[in-house]
């Protein structure tokens, strides 16, 4: 009988450890999952605040004017200033304002972010990126969606808002990209405490 009672406790010690374990796993995928959502909260707010601020200094009505002349005025360089500043003082790895075109993306301001690398300049054009057209097309409207865009490969994040001209229609985008590896590196950490 005490054979039995042996087998028995074994068999319950083995049960609550596999139970223990699917439960911290089961808490570190849910507290993942969370976390994940609220980093996510976080830096969309973060970025989509900084695109906003620039689109709403941008004066709409001037930027096909920009872009078919290519001359820039007083306005044009203290929107490049406040980029400048913008993008060096908040850690965001680029920020740019484009106009989307039906081939193609035409470029009106590109901030300096201080790493050296060169700008796009005025009118400069560059093609879409694979899934760019269906981003464009939930910002590039009166009703834009404020969602961030992951492209884990590069560890980056993308957030865009649409530049207002008078009669409230969309005429540019401001998008700003930013780094991932912390937030990354956070939800790993806490997974990994967790676990």
């Amino acid at each position: 009988e005490m054979k039995r009672y042996g087998k028995l406790a074994t068999k319950i010690i083995i049960g609550l450890a596999i139970f223990g374990l699917v439960m911290t796993a089961s808490v570190a995928v849910y507290t993942g999952k969370l976390l994940q959502h609220e980093l996510d909260n976080y830096y969309s707010s973060f970025a989509h605040s900084y695109d906003r601020s620039v689109a709403d200094l941008i004066d709409g009505d001037r930027i096909d004017g920009y872009i078919e002349t290519g001359e820039i005025d007083d306005h044009y360089r203290e929107v490049q200033k406040y980029m400048d500043i913008l993008c060096y003082e908040s850690g965001l790895t680029y920020l740019y304002v484009f106009k989307p075109c039906e081939e193609d993306l035409v470029y009106v301001w590109d901030a300096d972010t201080g790493t050296g690398e060169e700008l796009n300049e005025l009118g400069d054009r560059d093609s879409y990126m694979d899934d760019y057209e269906t981003i464009i097309g939930r910002v590039y409207r009166q009703d834009p969606e404020e969602k961030i865009a992951y492209y884990p490969e590069d560890n980056v994040a993308m957030a865009m808002v649409p530049v207002f001209d008078s009669k409230g229609e969309p005429t540019a985008i401001v998008g700003a990209d930013f780094s991932i590896k912390s937030a990354k590196f956070i939800l790993l950490y806490y997974i990994g405490v967790i676990s």
